[in-house]
């Protein structure tokens, strides 16, 4: 009997958790089982194809989540075997959030009738502009860069606030920001 190697091929992607779209930009490594690095690549809209891989334990890290997602910092684990030289895997991210909300300054309940508007600090657009309700406000998949929330018109009895309150959205978040806006 001749021994026949089979080629190993193991293919990578990030996908958006509730649409199953594939998502380009995550940083992501591989280690072996002794922990070592052994690869490093971007997440591209369709899968990446791990070269060098041989039969063993795997792990895939994310390091960097894509623009708008939060990072998923979980390792995914997987095996290449001599039965299975062919692997698949799907790591999953989460839209981020951003979270605003008007306030009362002395009462701090929410205020509703407020305009505001999140504009990117960084380039100086407007992302959203809405009128405050008794909720909070939730900005998804933000990019990552400098924002500030500021007031265009402040609600029905009170003064505007001409203040802004800055926030920083990062490839490394893993949590919703919340922005509490007074008045």
């Amino acid at each position: 009997a001749r021994l026949v190697n089979s080629p190993v091929t193991v293919r990578i992607r990030k996908i958006d958790r509730d649409s199953g779209q594939a998502i380009a930009g995550a940083l992501i490594r591989i280690f072996d089982d002794s922990g070592s690095q052994v690869y490093e690549f971007r997440s591209t809209t369709d899968y990446v194809t791990i070269p060098g891989l041989e039969v063993g334990r795997y792990q895939a890290v994310e390091v960097e989540a894509p623009d708008g997602y939060y990072l998923n910092s979980d390792p995914v684990s997987f095996e290449v075997t001599e039965d299975n030289p062919s692997v698949s895997v799907d790591i999953e991210n989460d839209l981020n959030e951003v979270e605003i909300i008007k306030v009362d300054a002395s009462t701090n309940d929410s205020l509703s009738g407020a305009r505001l508007r999140v504009v990117n600090r960084d380039t100086g657009s407007v992302v959203e502009e809405w009128t405050s309700t008794n909720s909070a406000h939730v900005i998804t998949g933000i990019p990552s860069g400098n924002y500030q929330v500021e007031e265009v018109s402040p609600p029905d009895g009170y003064t505007a606030n001409t203040n802004v309150i800055t926030f920083t959205v990062s490839r490394n978040q893993t949590e919703k920001i919340t922005v509490s806006f007074p008045n």
